[in-house]
């Protein structure tokens, strides 16, 4: 660390002598100490399996019966197999807030399945992620569904509704065959909320945020916007509907990317005042 100035010398030394314990190797750190250690023995394992193949658990367990899944994740669909959705939905809200499944199916191989699945979509897939337009869901919905058998809706907790509906179904006609059609205000706020979500929202302003669109435009606009929106993919989808939808009599100017950098900055700023100013005021 290079601290040239006088202030900057007693910062770092400030620093070191509360935070850290000098040593004859020098200054260590208890915690960061654990954190190296476990990463090092994580590495070591990884390398370990690496030469048998992968995960020997999980290898074994690859090509057996389960549930193949498909994850909408706000602007991408995460395609994944698990023996058990409702434990690995928990874990993907730890990473992806407010997401939840689009489908999920009961399938003889796990593996295999998953396999055909990326393959049928290899021209949209980034890894396991399809970024796929919402008007293409059912093509994936049409695919998994003929490799095994839809296993109902698994999505719990949250508070977000299940949506095993594609959005396209709200075009389907009545009496064709197939699923009922979803109404404008499942498709707002069935897949606005957790694309809102997932950008920072709660789920209280991004209900509150859409119910205000919807009244001001109707069920119709909101809809179209949103499916405009998830083909963008902005970095801060709440100002780009807002922009795409303003209040009547104003221009509708969408977003362009550094606006939306610089609107994704602002809210970030703002929330970290928020959580400082509530920090305070509990104290």
């Amino acid at each position: 660390m290079r601290a040239t100035a006088k202030d900057e010398r007693k910062a770092v030394e400030t620093v070191l002598t509360e935070f850290f314990t000098l040593t004859d190797a020098g200054w260590t750190h208890a915690r960061c100490e654990a954190e190296i250690s476990k990463a090092a023995g994580i590495a070591e394992r990884a390398r370990e399996n690496g030469k048998l193949g992968g995960n020997p658990y999980k290898k074994q367990q690859y090509n057996e019966p389960g549930f193949l899944y498909a994850l909408d994740i706000g602007g991408a669909i995460k395609v994944g197999i698990t023996k058990n959705p409702q434990q690995r939905l928990y874990e993907h809200r730890r990473k992806f807030k407010g997401c939840q499944y689009f489908l999920v199916v009961s399938v003889p191989d796990m593996g295999k399945c998953e396999d055909d699945t990326l393959r049928a979509f290899a021209s949209v897939a980034v890894g396991e992620r399809l970024n796929l337009a919402p008007d293409r869901w059912h093509e994936l919905a049409a695919h998994m569904e003929s490799l095994g058998t839809p296993a109902g809706s698994p999505n719990k907790g949250g508070g977000l509704p299940p949506n095993p509906n594609p959005i396209t179904n709200y075009s389907e006609p009545n009496g064709s065959g197939g699923k009922p059609p979803m109404s404008p205000d499942e498709i707002i706020f069935g897949y606005g909320v957790p694309l809102l979500v997932n950008a920072g929202s709660t789920d209280k302003a991004a209900r509150s945020f859409l119910g205000g669109l919807r009244k001001g435009h109707g069920g119709d606009a909101v809809v179209d916007a949103l499916r405009n929106c998830l083909r963008e993919k902005p970095l801060q989808p709440l100002e780009w509907l807002a922009a795409a939808l303003p209040p009547h009599g104003a221009k509708s100017t969408k977003p362009n990317a550094q606006e939306a950098l610089e609107a994704a900055n602002r809210a970030v700023g703002e929330r970290f005042l928020a959580e400082q100013e509530a920090a305070r005021a509990s104290h």
